[in-house]
């Protein structure tokens, strides 16, 4: 390869277990590749396996912090397992935060961990971190990515591992990116925890917002365009998201009045919403598991 190659636009990422940095003679060793690297420093990411408690030692920050001066990025891989700390976040050079795959490839079974991939994500962006999600392994996982505009994806729905000729190939094929996999039942999940959050925002920051009727307008609700996309016109999720609809106008008048936001009927019918979609892709999941037990029998 050249260097030109990667100083375009890619990166390399290599999985480092955080222990051997605490050895003189390995830090020694990885110096001396880094100084005959072709690839800019600034392009290459070592990812700490959070398996190893070697992060909470007291000489790791130094010694991350060394590491950096060489321009290398650190990345912390398999977030959210092991010896996870949010004291790492606070007082290591992290660049970036990959969410382990556990939470994401389960997500059709376990939709409600959204919330948690959604809070670790706007962590990342308070923190000046890039965000990694790992384990979008079907169309379905990666439409909900997209929704929730992940902004780095890690997966079989994407990519398999291949060589380094077949690598050049598949970036001449999408230079221009991936077409949007059609919208279906957990993106529909996803787009209505996300734009929730949002609007429940701009009531509590901005009270008088109700002056502006278009903000509860359910006909330029995204939530609206991803549930008639999916399929989903006239069913029980429809008549439930119109009703928060009525139900957020309300709620924001009362907060612009009354200088007091109580979301309780609102969160009554997000949660049915949630209820219902969760239910929706069980049967999904009973019934592409019901036809693979034919498949094998």
């Amino acid at each position: 390869y050249t260097t030109d190659f990667f100083s375009s636009f890619l990166g390399v990422s290599i999985n480092v277990v955080p222990r051997l940095l605490a050895e003189p003679i390995c830090r020694q060793h990885f110096r001396e590749i880094l100084d005959g690297c072709p690839l800019p420093l600034t392009r290459l990411t070592l990812e700490l396996l959070e398996s190893s408690d070697f992060l909470n030692r007291d000489g790791a920050v130094r010694i991350l912090h060394d590491m950096t001066k060489t321009g290398v990025r650190l990345a912390l891989d398999d977030l959210g397992t092991g010896y996870s700390s949010l004291a790492r976040l606070r007082d290591l050079p992290i660049r970036e935060m990959k969410l382990d795959f556990s939470f994401v490839r389960e997500l059709p079974r376990k939709p409600a961990d959204l919330h948690f991939l959604i809070v670790l994500k706007e962590l990342a962006e308070r923190l000046h971190c890039d965000f990694v999600a790992e384990g979008v392994e079907t169309l379905e996982i990666l439409d909900a990515m997209l929704v929730l505009r992940v902004p780095f994806l890690q997966g079989f729905a994407i990519a398999q591992p291949m060589s380094f000729s077949k690598l050049r190939e598949f970036l001449h094929v999408h230079d221009k990116g991936f077409d949007a996999p059609r919208p279906g039942t957990l993106g529909v999940y996803a787009c209505v925890l996300c734009h929730d959050r949002h609007l429940r925002r701009i009531i509590e920051q901005q009270p008088m917002i109700i002056a502006n009727s278009r903000v509860f307008d359910v006909r330029t609700c995204p939530v609206d365009r991803q549930i008639r996309v999916a399929g989903l016109s006239g069913s029980p999720l429809d008549h439930l998201h119109r009703r928060y609809h009525v139900l957020l106008a309300q709620c924001a008048e009362r907060h612009a009045l009354r200088g007091r936001y109580d979301g309780q009927e609102l969160d009554s019918v997000q949660t049915n919403m949630e209820e219902w979609l969760a239910s929706k892709m069980l049967d999904k999941i009973m019934v592409s598991t019901v036809n693979a037990s034919h498949r094998n029998f």
